[in-house]
């Protein structure tokens, strides 16, 4: 898992928990002391024990906590990454460039980050269908993803995922429509 989101882990569990819950959380996890740094890889496996280990401390279930995590963690990922994103997209731009672009080149910048495979393609001018492929199954973070991309825009959007990996399926789809200002 890359360092940033490790890091950004940090400051949503702060965020939620409390200044002080992070000690806790890695106490609760098996992992305990440890220090992440936004550029350096860590095991997968990390990033699951803290995610379960805040879904018992909140008794919101992993798929809810991943989601509200990628919700807060968009905004800083725009900023961040600023520098890829044309200032003329939306939500459903930066959706179409993620999996290729914007991934390509976060991967070019650091060879050992291992971003999943996310393929993103629009199918109408109002919709985009996100495949999810990874063997992290943190296909919640996608949907939390996209709803904060959508705030960044100050968009609506409706997002439903057709198919998930955590219930058997090969990949995720999540299908991504803007929803009109009347909606």
């Amino acid at each position: 898992m890359y360092g940033l989101f490790m890091v950004e882990l940090y400051k949503y569990a702060s965020s939620r928990l409390g200044a002080d819950s992070w000690n806790a959380l890695l106490k609760e996890s098996g992992i305990g002391q440890r220090i992440y740094i936004t550029s350096a890889e860590y095991p997968d496996q990390e990033m699951i024990d803290l995610v379960s280990a805040i879904s018992k401390m909140t008794k919101d279930p992993v798929a809810v906590v991943l989601e509200d995590f990628g919700e807060f963690i968009a905004q800083n990922l725009i900023g961040i990454y600023g520098s890829l994103v044309d200032p003329r997209w939306k939500t459903l731009d930066l959706l179409e460039n993620t999996g290729g672009l914007i991934h390509a080149r976060i991967h070019s910048m650091n060879p050992e980050t291992k971003p999943p495979d996310l393929k993103c393609e629009r199918v109408a001018t109002d919709e985009v269908i996100v495949t999810y492929n990874s063997a992290r199954g943190m296909c919640g973070m996608v949907k939390g993803l996209v709803k904060g991309f959508a705030k960044h825009y100050n968009e609506r959007v409706s997002v439903t995922e057709t198919r998930c990996m955590l219930k058997g399926h090969v990949n995720c789809e999540i299908s991504v429509k803007l929803l009109s200002k009347d909606s």
